[in-house]
Parts: C-alpha cells; structure tokens; sequence
C-alpha cells in the first residue's frame, strides 16, 4: 500500500483529537483510508464481542493484457 500523504497525516492528528471522546472514529477512519487507498480488493474486518478487533487488506495489482 502507498504511504499516506501529508494530508492523510494531518487529518490523523485531527483524528486523535476526536477519538479520545469517540473510540469508535479510529477504526471507521482507519477503515475509510483503506477504502481510499484502495483501487482491487478486499478488506476484512474481524469483530469481537461487537468491537473491531482486526483489519485485514488484500490488494489486487492488475495489469494490462
């Protein structure tokens, strides 16, 4: 996966902010940024007693034929 851009950075400093009162929003931001990232795929969430516990991405790298 690419590295997050500056931009990307800047709205995780924003996001630690806003998780602190959320728990919820670090994960679901987690999950957007790979949805973002992201072009082929698949992205697995893993949930334990109702709370994200894992995300696992596989990236598919196609090519012209």
């Amino acid at each position: 996966m690419s590295q997050p851009s500056s931009d990307n950075q800047r709205s995780g400093l924003h996001l630690a902010k806003e998780s602190a009162s959320n728990p919820k929003a670090a994960p679901l931001q987690v999950v957007a940024d790979a949805l973002d990232q992201m072009r082929y795929g698949v992205i697995q969430l893993t949930v334990h007693d109702g709370k994200l516990v894992q995300l696992d991405i596989t990236e598919r790298r196609r090519f012209a034929s």
